[in-house]
């Protein structure tokens, strides 16, 4: 009996850590871009986001890591393919690359 509460609690433990790392929620938080630190987006639970320049919208992050976001009250879309490596994001659509770091 005493082991399979252990591995009850091994088989919960892992389940909550793998959910906590998916990319989607290592995605939420504040990001800095690393060409101007000054730019920043954030990136929340709830699926919407806001630059430092007062821009928002929403995210969404597909299976494929394509990441995009809808910027609210136009219909500009940007999307771009994520690799997140510990505080280290990096976006890349057509070639090019935006490095971003994380600050919270």
């Amino acid at each position: 009996m005493k082991k399979a509460v252990i591995s009850f609690f091994m088989i919960s433990l892992l389940l909550l850590v793998s959910c906590s790392l998916t990319l989607g929620g290592r995605l939420v938080g504040t990001w800095a871009m690393d060409s101007d630190p000054t730019t920043t987006i954030t990136f929340n639970k709830d699926g919407t986001c806001l630059t430092s320049s007062g821009d928002s919208g929403t995210w969404s992050l597909d299976e494929n890591n394509m990441l995009t976001i809808t910027t609210s009250g136009s219909s500009t879309v940007l999307v771009f393919r994520i690799y997140i490596i510990e505080n280290t994001m990096i976006w890349t659509a057509g070639g090019a690359g935006i490095t971003l770091t994380r600050v919270e």
